[in-house]
Parts: structure tokens; C-alpha cells; sequence
């Protein structure tokens, strides 16, 4: 069984708890849980650290998708990161050859220099940090920035890049 987040695992490991023939149990962490559980209330915070705590050590194979998520996860579970596996994000390479080939945009100017941002629009991904630094160029440069993602950060980002009066550059 594999189990990939907090609640999926929590699923996972109390279904399993129930079975007479335990599968395996394949835990994963897709981000960096302390760093991601600032923005939480302490309430939440406490809960979030040890359920991961308990259900992920249910665990027979820890994994995370980066080495900071997994140093972080064996940390929290109390177990040494040489015992988890880093799977890093699968990628269709074949399927990102092809758009490579595929003619850009028009949107896109040929004359202007461009920042790509592209990715899951969440607050650990700091796209605002982009976005404040290209604010803080106003009048020296004209560099463009191309945000090509969605997610629960997109509301936030769109206030921020209108307070900022960069909506011609964005």
C-alpha cells in the first residue's frame, strides 16, 4: 500500500490496523511538513506533528519527493533519513520533448526578457517572493514575469501583484 500525504497515511495505517495479513506500507511526504505547518495555528500545528509522528512511523518504507522533506519527516518520526528513499517528482520527459518542439506562444514578445515561474500555486512554492522582488525593480527594469500554474496561493498572488501596481508586468 502506498500512501502519499498526511491523510492518506492516516487511512492507510488504521485500514491496515484492521487486516489479519499486513501488506506492506509505503509512507510519503510530498512536502517539507515543518516549514509547511508555520502558516498553521498552534493548535493544528501540534495535532499535524504528531499524527504525522504516530502514523508515519506505521510505516515500513518512509519517502519524500525531496531530501529537505525527507530529512524533515525522519526527524519528526525519529528514525535516521539513511532508512527513508528521496523519489523525486515523476516527470513525462517524452511529453515535455514535444511541447519544446511546439511553436511558443504569441503572447510572448520577442523584444522583452521574460521570468518564467511555473508550478503549483502554494505558499511553500513562494511564488510572492518572486512577485515582491520584480516589485522592487520598478523603473529599472522591464522584466516580465510569466506565472503559469494554479492552487490555493493564486487569490493571494493576484491581490499582492495589483497592491504592487504590476499588473502590466505580470
Amino acid at each position: 500500500v502506498v500512501a502519499i500525504g498526511l491523510f492518506p497515511v492516516a487511512v492507510s495505517a488504521l485500514a491496515l490496523l484492521m487486516m489479519k495479513s499486513r501488506p506492506k506500507l509505503i509512507v510519503s511526504e510530498i512536502t517539507r511538513p515543518l516549514r509547511a505547518q508555520k502558516s498553521l495555528g498552534s493548535g493544528r500545528r501540534w495535532l499535524y506533528f504528531h499524527l504525522r509522528r504516530i502514523l508515519f512511523a506505521r510505516g515500513d518504507l518512509i519517502t519524500a519527493n525531496s531530501s529537505d522533506g525527507l530529512s524533515e519527516i525522519c526527524r519528526i518520526v525519529g528514525v535516521s533519513p539513511s532508512t527513508g528513499v528521496r523519489l523525486p517528482n515523476v516527470v513525462n520527459a517524452d511529453s515535455l520533448l514535444a511541447m519544446a518542439n511546439e511553436e511558443p506562444p504569441n503572447c510572448l514578445q520577442q523584444d522583452r526578457r521574460y521570468a518564467i515561474c511555473i508550478g503549483r500555486l502554494a505558499f511553500m512554492k513562494r511564488v510572492d517572493t518572486v512577485v515582491a522582488a520584480l516589485g522592487m525593480t520598478q523603473g529599472h527594469h522591464q522584466l516580465r514575469l510569466v506565472i503559469v500554474g494554479d492552487g490555493e496561493a493564486k487569490q493571494d498572488l493576484l491581490r499582492q501583484i495589483a497592491a504592487l501596481g504590476l499588473e502590466r508586468r505580470v
